[in-house]
């Protein structure tokens, strides 16, 4: 309607063909653009394989296959959520991660990407806690390092890896989450300072081996140093009464 009445108001065919790109270049950038933007937030679908799907469908149909691409890719994504068979289109298509953040954690751990690790933790140390980050991530990654040594599948060289970089990234989440330098470990706290501390001492003793030291270790990091002191024992301890 907008090129006819264009058509019969304006001499000659300049008008009515710029009205005509104008509505081909609107519907085309809302079609192509917007439109996977917004289902891509509300339905859960990636928007490159929105795309990727309109293309395919484009190709496949012609015409057709544009008008029903978005609507087809989509009910695609919730088939595979809710069909076991369907399952990869789910994890394909969709916006969400393939692994959770403690298994991309883990997996940067044991491929001694350090780096990528430390983004991973930081990025969950956003969106919950320093209590939670250590929980879900830290000792998470402890305790799968630790079966997969006990299982052989990761060599003691790969544990001590996994430690130090699990310990250097502790350190850096303590400071980005509270402001304050972490303590100094916890076997050498009383030594360093001279005098036991005025304020409460704990002592950590490891129920079995140096995996769970190190928990200790992670558990001093996280206490107030203005409030408690923290004395672990070494693994295969079993501490006395003086």
């Amino acid at each position: 309607m907008p090129a006819v009445l264009s058509l019969a108001v304006f001499p000659g065919w300049l008008q009515p063909l710029l009205v005509v790109g104008l509505i081909a270049t609107l519907e085309l950038t809302i079609y192509i653009a917007i439109e996977p933007w917004f289902y891509g937030r509300s339905a859960g679908v990636s928007e490159v394989a929105l795309l990727i799907g309109l293309a395919f469908w484009t190709i496949l149909w012609g015409p057709l296959g544009l008008l029903l691409g978005t609507p087809m890719t989509v009910c695609f994504v919730v088939f595979g959520k809710y069909i076991p068979v369907l399952a990869p289109l789910a994890m394909l298509l969709s916006d969400e991660p393939a692994l959770s953040p403690p298994l991309v954690f883990y997996q940067r751990l044991i491929a001694r990407d350090g780096h990528e690790a430390e983004r991973v933790a930081g990025a969950y140390l956003q969106a919950t806690s320093l209590e939670a980050t250590f929980d879900d991530l830290l000792l998470t990654a402890l305790a799968r390092m630790n079966q997969d040594v006990t299982a052989g599948i990761l060599t003691e060289e790969d544990r001590r890896a996994v430690l130090e970089a699990i310990d250097a990234i502790a350190r850096v989440l303590v400071i980005a989450a509270t402001g304050r330098e972490p303590p100094a470990p916890p076997t050498e706290f009383v030594a360093a300072n001279g005098v036991a501390p005025a304020c409460p001492i704990l002592i950590g003793v490891p129920a079995q081996d140096e995996a769970d030291e190190f928990a200790l270790r992670l558990l001093a990091l996280l206490l107030d140093p203005q409030r408690y002191a923290m004395v672990s024992c070494p693994a295969g301890c079993s501490p006395r009464r003086s």
